[in-house]
């Protein structure tokens, strides 16, 4: 894995985007510690430009490898790279998804990946199989793309066109904050 850092002409937008996952990160977190579910720690930026927070016996959080974000795990000092997504927010998203359907599954509140899939594929998305894993591109922005696993084809593809704000309203459906 080589991580570098990736190239940027709006580098205020890219901040914005770290600073706006960080805030609904956090915000699972203290909403966590509220219900009384085991949270994760504070979400924090790193200096090779990648957002990393505990989560139980684990770091997790997104890295750049070569000219896109992924997924990092680290656990029991073993890092595993995960996705890959040609933007932040989406790779934030699914770290959001995964905070909230913990919190979810804690309070015994159905996940909602169930619902996701149930739609299927947006249609604003289109997919490419390959081995393992399929490719999600935007069909009106061919730039924006996800490589994640064909069982996260459909969930991912509705969150792509979730905004953090919509996503994070489907999550806490049902919860007594």
């Amino acid at each position: 894995m080589r991580v570098v850092s990736l190239r940027s002409d709006n580098v205020a937008g890219l901040l914005e985007e770290y600073g706006n996952a960080a805030r609904y990160l956090e915000l699972w977190r203290e909403r966590a510690a509220r219900l009384g579910v085991p949270a994760s720690g504070s979400p924090t930026i790193t200096l090779s430009g990648g957002l990393v927070y505990p989560a139980a016996d684990l770091q997790l959080g997104i890295v750049i490898v070569d000219d896109h974000f992924s997924h990092l795990t680290i656990e029991r000092g073993q890092q595993f790279v995960g996705g890959e997504f040609s933007r932040f927010d989406d790779a934030a998203k699914l770290l959001l998804k995964g905070e909230g359907q913990k919190v979810r599954s804690y309070l015994k509140l159905p996940r909602k990946n169930s619902d996701w899939r149930a739609m299927g594929l947006h249609p604003a998305v289109s997919v490419e199989e390959l081995e393992y894993s399929v490719v999600l591109t935007l069909r009106d922005d061919p730039s924006v793309w996800c490589k994640v696993s064909v069982v996260e084809q459909a969930a991912t593809s509705q969150i792509m066109m979730m905004s953090m704000a919509e996503l994070d309203a489907q999550l806490i459906e049902g919860m007594d904050l």
